[in-house]
């Protein structure tokens, strides 16, 4: 009997161990999948906060681009200061200042301080505002300066400017060389405004006449590196005239009894200019007389106006009929409805 009971008491005991070590090896799993779980939880924080480090990095660098970029800017900003307009922009030009000290280079101050306005002329045409306002006067000025000269003509003319100096000033209109940046020969031409709306005609005859001073001094005119002793024609201050140029060819027709009595420091020699006038009629006025390269644009501009002068100064004026290249000149003033225009020059000889 007790040999009976004591096999069930031990496969009892069996089973009950059988389940304690069951029970063990489960917890233990589940130990070890908390385990697992708290590190994959590290894990997925560690990647969360580099993640968000990485996006401050990101942030920080955008941001460090972003602020090269401004400086890089600003620095650009600086540097174009010292241009006075980007050659981007239509109708300006990049070898041209804009500053007021170079526009009115050579001035009085009080022509200085009356300039108003400055166009850029790129490939001879009216291009952007360079400096001052919008003016119509000028823009006006320079349409009737279109009636006589066309773009080809002004390819050397970069700067189209000017001031208020009252009606009654001497000057109506003067061109003058201009110091570009790349050290090329080019011109600028200037207006007196207020004159110029005083008289159309005037106005008309003056940018004739100043056009001329371009015309006849461009490189296929004007050696400028040619200096006076080494001149074989005439050297009239910048440079000297080739042998196949206008002005040469004007000497020598109408200035030979003249011309050694110019003076190139001092051309504008007024009382010579008086003396001369009063000695011969051949030229159409005082002005006329104070150098050649006046004489030949007073002339000038009268022939292509339609202008009658005496018959002292009609050779002259055969001189440009005579001659293709000037003779077209006339051409298109009478096509623009210019054939012949009133007016009256002081006249010389009496």
């Amino acid at each position: 009997m007790l040999r009976a009971l004591r096999i069930p008491f031990l496969l009892t005991l069996l089973l009950l161990s059988t389940m304690l070590l069951l029970v063990a090896c489960g917890g233990g799993d589940d130990e070890e999948e908390d385990g697992e779980d708290v590190v994959a939880a590290e894990q997925a924080d560690s990647t969360t906060e580099a993640s968000a480090t990485d996006a401050r990095e990101d942030v920080d660098a955008s941001a460090t681009a972003t602020d090269e970029a401004d400086a890089d800017e600003a620095d650009a900003e600086d540097k174009d200061e010292d241009r006075p307009l980007d050659a981007a922009v239509p109708g300006s030009r990049e070898d041209v200042s804009c500053a007021l000290e170079d526009i009115a280079a050579g001035q009085s101050a009080d022509v200085i301080d009356a300039f108003t306005s400055a166009y850029f002329v790129v490939d001879g045409k009216l291009g952007a505002i360079c400096f001052g306002e919008e003016d119509p006067r000028l823009v006006h000025a320079w349409e009737v300066l279109g009636v006589v000269a066309t773009a080809d003509d002004l390819g050397d003319l970069v700067l189209f400017a000017g001031y208020d100096a009252g009606p009654d000033g001497d000057t109506l209109a003067y061109v003058s060389p201009f110091d570009s940046y790349d050290g090329a020969n080019v011109f600028q031409m200037t207006v007196n405004l207020n004159a110029s709306e005083a008289d159309e005609t005037e106005l008309l005859l003056t940018m004739a006449h100043e056009f001329t001073h371009i015309y006849t001094a461009t490189t296929p005119q004007l050696d400028r590196e040619t200096d006076a002793e080494a001149c074989d024609t005439y050297f009239e201050g910048n440079g000297c005239y080739e042998d196949d140029s206008f002005m040469w060819a004007w000497i020598e027709a109408f200035w030979s009894d003249y011309i050694d009595e110019i003076d190139v420091d001092n051309q504008d020699d007024q009382g010579a200019a008086d003396d001369r006038c009063a000695a011969s009629p051949e030229f159409l006025g005082a002005y006329a007389a104070t150098n050649p390269e006046e004489d030949f644009a007073e002339s000038f501009a009268a022939y292509v106006f339609g202008v009658p002068g005496s018959p002292e100064v009609e050779p002259k004026f055969d001189f440009f009929d005579g001659n293709p290249s000037l003779r077209v000149f006339r051409d298109r003033a009478v096509a623009a409805g210019h054939a012949n225009v009133t007016y009256s020059f002081d006249g010389c000889g009496f």
